[in-house]
């Protein structure tokens, strides 16, 4: 586990609103040992419930739309974790390509606009190239909606922005994980990039080939999801 609490105060922080504060002491409990990664997401979406992020956010998001780029609300980095609050602004039809991640715990959320997300579990690497994919989520993500990620829950995502462009809440913490799926790398953060349209497996898994980014830029950017058609049999793995 990472050295907490941190010794170094934060690089960035222009915002200091009773969210931030929640959500800073809940990354506290974590950090000590008192949450597990679930137990901290639940608590999470609670203060996401009493604090709802699109009211208390609704000047940052205002100010995102006027700038048309992403805004650091609050940011610390040490040599073992990392703690980011921003806003990310995403144009018309923008896409971060299908992606995991290494060891993040995650929450977004639609603060402005709309957008479509598929989610997939990593179940297995079948070589240094490829895992495994279940589909967890085919879906539209209307203000207010929420992503989540773990190391084991949801760690492959898929999202673009639609017409009207969006603005989400990207909060995200690193270091704060034992157990990685991919124990073997050195890195300790990062993106991974998937084609999750290749061949499935009999019982509905996805063969999700590793790319580079920028494949994965030219293969996906700009282009709706919608274009990808979901095979059937991974909607019955996922229900499965």
């Amino acid at each position: 586990m990472p050295k907490w609490p941190p010794n170094e105060p934060p690089d960035v922080q222009v915002y200091d609103g009773p969210l931030l504060r929640a959500v800073l002491e809940v990354i506290d409990r974590l950090g000590r040992g008192g949450l597990t990664p679930d137990q901290y997401q639940e608590e999470i979406a609670d203060i996401f419930d009493r604090i709802p992020p699109v009211e208390a956010l609704a000047d940052q998001v205002r100010q995102c739309r006027a700038e048309e780029g992403d805004l650091v609300l609050y940011r610390l980095q040490t040599d073992d974790l990392r703690i980011w609050f921003q806003l990310l602004h995403m144009h018309p039809y923008e896409v971060h390509p299908p992606h995991g991640h290494r060891d993040l715990i995650s929450n977004q959320m639609v603060l402005d606009g709309r957008c479509w997300l598929r989610e997939y579990d990593r179940v297995a690497r079948v070589d240094e190239d490829a895992v495994l994919l279940r589909l967890r989520s085919d879906r539209e993500l209307k203000v207010g909606d929420r992503i989540r990620t773990t190391e084991v829950d949801r760690n492959v995502h898929w999202f673009g922005a639609e017409a009207e462009g969006a603005v989400q809440l990207n909060f995200f913490v690193t270091g704060f994980q034992e157990w990685h799926f991919d124990s073997h790398l050195k890195r300790r953060y990062g993106r991974t990039y998937f084609d999750p349209t290749g061949p499935l497996t009999r019982d509905g898994l996805i063969l999700g080939k590793e790319i580079p980014v920028e494949e994965a830029e030219a293969r996906f950017q700009n282009r709706s999801l919608l274009q990808f058609p979901v095979d059937p049999a991974c909607r019955v793995a996922a229900a499965a």
